[in-house]
């Protein structure tokens, strides 16, 4: 089964937002009719390339936690519920309560 670990992705998993803001960003600087400043087109195409870079890293870290997710039978258990995914499963918590017998109260787990 495959996870998705974004909850809004298009295409190659990136994010449906950001590739919209790079076709709109492509549109806007092929619009001759706009008549934009130099300047802002530098920063219009500056901008443009952040965009991609950081959703690069978003994919990378999106095959990271891929890999965990799929390593460990806590967090494959986890995405097996309904609307959880890689991400929530990952971050969720597993393995970071100790056994509740050690506790005698919620509020020495820090839960209260």
């Amino acid at each position: 089964m495959p996870f998705k670990t974004r909850g809004a992705t298009g295409s190659a998993g990136r994010p449906s937002r950001a590739r919209g803001l790079g076709d709109a960003k492509n549109k806007i600087l092929a619009d001759a009719t706009l008549r934009l400043s130099d300047a802002f087109g530098v920063l219009l195409a500056q901008l443009g390339l952040e965009l991609d870079q950081l959703t690069a890293r978003i994919e990378q870290m999106d095959a990271v936690i891929h890999h965990l997710v799929t390593e460990n039978e806590a967090y494959r258990r986890l995405t097996a519920i309904p609307g959880v995914g890689p991400v929530t499963a990952r971050s969720g918590g597993v393995g970071r309560v100790p056994e509740s017998q050690e506790y005698r109260t919620f509020r020495q787990v820090g839960l209260v």
